[in-house]
C-alpha cells in the first residue's frame, strides 16, 4: 500500500499511528510466534537508454520531401523512411523494427507506396517486349517484410529476407486494370563492408568499400505460379585524399534473370537527383541497366568560419566544399538481351557548406547544376537541405 494515497481524515488516529509503525518498522516482531527468518528481496532497476539519429531534406526541382529517422531502445533499433515527391504525387513509407542478438539480427518492416501518376507500362509490340506509353493509371504497394541478418564476418553478412507485397495497378474509377494481386518475394542479400572492420575509434575511415548483391525470386498469389527471378548489385567505394578531398563513386547493376509471366514483369524508373542527375524524376523506364555515378568534392576555405544567432540561438557557417559530379548510364527499355542499349550522362558541379547549431544540429545547404550530354537539353539547377544531427542520447 503506497502511503501518499491513505486519506487521514477518514482514519482515526490510533489507526494511522499504527499504519505508519508498520511502515516504519517492518522488521518488528510480535512475542510468543515463532519467527521465521524471511529471505532478503532484490529489486532490481532497468534502465532504458534511448539514442535517435533524425535527418530530413528536400531537393528542387523534382519537389523531392525525405525524412528517415533512427530510434533506439536499448537493444530495440527502431527505423522511419518517408519520401514524398509533390510533384510527381508519389508517396512511400517503411517503418522497420530490429533486435540484435550477437551476430544474428531479425527484423521486420512494414511498407506501402502509392503512386498517382503512372503513364508507361510492359506492353507487346511486334512480339516483343517493351515499355510504352499507356493511360494514366494509379499504382499501390503495401506489405510487410521479414528479413534475418548474419553477420558471419566483421565484414560479410547475409540476409535472407521474405516479402508479402499487395500490388494495384490501374484506375479507381474506371475498369482500367493492368495488375492486381499478391506477390511473394524471397531474396537473399550479400553484403562486404570494408568500413566494419576499421580500427577501434576511428569513426570515418579514409578509404571504405561496399558490395551488395540481392537475389530474388518473386511468386504471384500462390507459390506454384512464379513471375521472374531478378539480380541486382551495387558497388560503392568512399575516399579521403587528405584532410581536403572526397570522392564518391558507386556502380549499380539491375536485371531480370529469367521470367515466366511477361505481362507483369518488374521495371525500373530512373531520373532525378538520386539517380541520374540532369534528367526528370521518372522520365527514363528500363528493364535492366548498368549506372555509374562519381561525385568529387574538395574543402575550400577551411578555416574560414562565420558565427552568428538564428533564432536566438548560437549558428556557425563553416565546412565550405565544391564538387564535379558526373553521371553515366546504359539502359534496355527492351526485354531481350539483343535489343538497343540507349546511353544518358550529366555532368556539372556544385557548392555546399554547414549551419552547425547547439547539440549537434546541422543545416547542409548544397546547390548545382547539372548538364544532361544529349543534344537539345538544357542545363538542370538542384537545391537540396538536409537537417541532421550525430547520435544524441535521449
Amino acid at each position: 500500500m503506497n502511503v501518499n494515497h491513505i486519506n487521514s481524515k477518514k482514519l482515526p488516529l490510533a489507526a494511522l499511528l499504527f499504519v505508519h509503525a508498520l511502515l516504519l518498522l517492518p522488521n518488528t516482531r510480535v512475542e510468543g510466534q515463532d519467527q521465521k527468518e524471511e529471505p532478503q528481496r532484490t529489486l532490481t532497476l532497468s534502465t532504458l537508454e534511448g539514442r535517435g539519429r533524425p535527418r530530413f531534406e528536400f531537393t528542387l526541382p523534382s519537389g523531392n520531401i525525405s525524412e528517415r529517422i533512427e530510434q533506439q531502445f536499448n537493444n530495440l533499433h527502431v527505423v522511419f523512411d518517408f519520401n514524398f515527391n509533390f510533384l510527381d504525387s508519389s508517396i512511400d513509407a517503411d517503418v522497420g523494427f530490429s533486435y540484435p542478438v550477437g551476430f544474428f539480427i531479425p527484423g521486420i518492416h512494414f511498407f506501402q507506396n502509392v503512386d498517382l501518376e503512372n503513364l508507361v507500362a510492359p506492353q507487346f509490340q511486334g512480339g516483343e517486349l517493351t515499355l510504352l506509353p499507356t493511360e494514366k493509371y494509379v499504382s499501390r504497394n503495401r506489405g510487410i517484410g521479414l528479413e534475418f541478418i548474419f553477420n558471419l564476418t566483421p565484414n560479410f553478412s547475409i540476409t535472407p529476407a521474405f516479402l508479402m507485397n499487395d500490388t494495384f495497378k490501374g484506375s479507381f474509377t474506371t475498369d482500367f486494370i493492368l495488375d492486381e494481386g499478391i506477390d511473394w518475394i524471397a531474396k537473399t542479400s550479400f553484403v562486404v563492408d570494408s568500413a566494419n572492420s576499421r580500427p577501434e575509434g576511428t569513426t570515418i575511415p579514409n578509404h571504405r568499400v561496399v558490395f551488395g548483391s540481392v537475389f530474388s525470386i518473386r511468386l504471384r498469389n500462390t507459390l506454384t505460379n512464379p513471375v521472374s527471378v531478378d539480380h541486382s548489385n551495387v558497388l560503392q567505394t568512399n575516399h579521403q585524399l587528405g584532410d581536403r578531398v572526397f570522392i564518391t563513386e558507386s556502380l549499380a547493376f539491375n536485371y531480370p534473370i529469367y521470367i515466366w509471366n511477361r505481362d507483369i514483369s518488374n521495371y525500373n524508373s530512373l531520373g532525378g537527383f538520386n539517380t541520374i542527375r540532369g534528367y526528370s524524376y521518372g522520365s527514363i523506364v528500363v528493364f535492366r541497366y548498368l549506372l555509374n555515378r562519381f561525385d568529387i568534392g574538395a574543402l575550400i576555405f577551411p578555416k574560414a568560419q562565420i558565427k552568428l544567432k538564428l533564432l536566438k540561438r548560437k549558428a556557425t557557417i563553416h565546412d565550405y566544399r565544391a564538387f564535379f559530379i558526373f553521371d553515366g548510364l546504359l539502359a534496355q527499355d527492351h526485354l531481350s538481351w539483343d535489343s538497343a542499349v540507349n546511353a544518358y550522362g550529366g555532368c556539372g558541379g556544385g557548392l555546399s557548406f554547414l549551419i552547425s547549431g547547439e547539440k549537434q544540429q546541422h543545416i547542409k545547404l548544397s546547390t548545382y547544376i547539372v548538364q544532361p550530354i544529349e543534344p537539345g537539353r538544357l542545363p538542370v539547377f538542384y537545391f537540396q537541405t538536409s537537417f541532421f544531427n550525430f547520435e544524441s542520447k535521449i
